[in-house]
């Protein structure tokens, strides 16, 4: 039996165990079969890879304490926030920031500059105004509520209890003068 050459001896480390959790393609799968087949170290490794397996699978299930998991929480977000802090503080010290900074610092006041322009409230208006104001919005409102009801005041009453009247009145005096 000729020993393993070094890549095959790692490539063996590196799928042992997903030959035993059956994660490995057809070919791969028969090159680990053949190996351990000629090889009795590694048929050997293998038994003792599926041993461990069922032994694993075999043990209770624990519940980690819940003061363990937050101090896991609390310290995940503390190295992220300093991650966040260092790519930052490594991206400020980059030589392309620096010579474009006036640009930056230019941008963030103009920023500032247009937004408070943009958010800042308008002055109150004062009382004489607010009457004016109001005044035309009503006499917009009436203006425009006249033109609508004039020809609805003139169809709907006008015409029936005015002119009708007025024609029947009118014809009736005729034949009282024809007559």
């Amino acid at each position: 039996m000729r020993p393993l050459d070094k890549d095959t001896q790692a490539w063996m480390d590196d799928h042992l165990d997903a030959y035993i959790d059956e994660e490995l393609t057809m070919k791969e799968a028969k090159l680990i079969d053949a190996i351990t087949a000629a090889d009795e170290s590694w048929d050997d490794e293998l038994a003792l890879g599926r041993q461990l397996k069922y032994e694993l699978r075999a043990l209770p299930e624990l519940e980690c304490p819940p003061e363990l998991t937050q101090a896991v929480f609390a310290e995940t977000r503390r190295l992220s926030r300093a991650e966040g802090w260092a790519r930052i503080r490594g991206w400020v010290r980059n030589d392309w920031f620096r010579a474009w900074q006036p640009a930056f610092a230019m941008s963030l006041l103009l920023a500032v500059v247009v937004s408070a322009a943009l958010w800042t409230r308008p002055a109150p208006k004062s009382e004489v105004d607010i009457a004016l104001e109001e005044v035309q919005w009503t006499l917009a409102y009436l203006s425009s509520v006249g033109a609508k009801t004039g020809a609805s005041v003139r169809a709907d009453v006008l015409e029936p209890h005015v002119v009708t009247q007025m024609q029947q009145a009118l014809g009736t005096v005729m034949e009282e003068q024809t007559n």
